[in-house]
């Protein structure tokens, strides 16, 4: 916004909104849900009053809901860390690396000192520079630069990440190490960051496995209601854990089950709340998407 002057009061009263709109309403609602099953005697993550309204105001982040803080915390400290590129260091590339490498070693030594709550967005910045950095590359970069390194490249290092982030899987590690590691400590934020984001860019730049994978309808379609799935997969593992069934029957059902709550919330709640916006009284929906770069989607 900042780059191609469509920064305007209206443009970030839209992201904000956007941003809110995109995780807070259906958070609170899954809230309510997991505290109305514990009300009715199923234990939950929220099996306290007092935990709705911690968790509300972002203080507290239990069990699925640990996320919710760091993510949505992070949508409003971006657009300030893009202000920053822009005013001071004015998209130059070498003062721009220099920046985004001091914020990323400040918040892991920060993280080192404090060990910081799990709902600290600090914590995690490694995680988000990384994105922010990739996304800042594309856009200063110009497209004939990235389209001319061969999507063999990118294929490679896109497999390679993808095979290093299997190797981690606690399960794989162990068999071929004989030993543990805890891969889920914030000292591995930033090489697992790394390695997505060369995936990302295989799957965006190369023609290959990844590419293919990742354009499927059917892992497109999952990542649509993926929110959903998120919030709301727990009573429904613990549904099917109860009931009669055979084990492999069990996880069949769990993703029925799963699938289908997630796709009526994501067709009734998620999608109706992602097209609301404000609007100026002197500019018509195709104004603002032509002039703001706000998508209708």
């Amino acid at each position: 916004a900042f780059m191609s002057g469509k920064s305007s009061k209206l443009y970030w009263k839209n992201y904000a909104l956007r941003r809110f709109l995109r995780i807070y309403p259906l958070f609170v609602i899954a809230l309510f849900f997991y505290g109305f099953l514990s009300f009715i005697g199923l234990k939950t993550v929220i099996d306290k009053l007092i935990d709705i309204p911690l968790h509300m105001l972002l203080i507290r982040g239990e069990s699925i809901f640990w996320s919710i803080p760091v993510e949505f915390k992070y949508y409003f400290v971006s657009p300030l860390i893009m202000w920053i590129c822009h005013k001071f260091l004015n998209w130059d590339k070498i003062k721009l690396a220099i920046f985004f490498v001091l914020l990323i070693f400040a918040s892991i030594i920060i993280e080192f000192i404090y060990k910081l709550p799990l709902v600290s967005t600090i914590r995690f910045f490694p995680i988000f520079l990384v994105g922010t950095v990739i996304s800042i590359y594309e856009i200063i970069e110009r497209k004939e630069v990235i389209q001319a390194i061969k999507p063999v490249y990118f294929n490679l290092l896109g497999i390679i990440a993808g095979m290093l982030i299997l190797i981690t899987v606690p399960y794989y590690f162990e068999k071929i190490f004989g030993f543990k590691i805890e891969f889920y400590a914030s000292t591995f934020y930033l090489p697992y960051a790394i390695l997505w984001g060369l995936i990302l860019l295989a799957a965006k730049y190369g023609k290959g496995i990844i590419k293919t994978i990742l354009e499927l309808k059917l892992l497109r379609f999952i990542g649509s209601i993926s929110f959903s799935i998120y919030l709301f997969h727990i009573p429904f593992l613990e549904f099917v854990k109860g009931i009669g069934l055979h084990s492999d029957m069990k996880i069949y059902l769990f993703f029925l089950l799963t699938i289908i709550f997630s796709t009526f919330s994501f067709l009734f709640i998620e999608r109706p709340l992602s097209k609301i916006r404000i609007y100026s009284k002197n500019i018509t929906e195709k104004d603002l998407v032509t002039k703001n770069g706000i998508s209708k989607g």
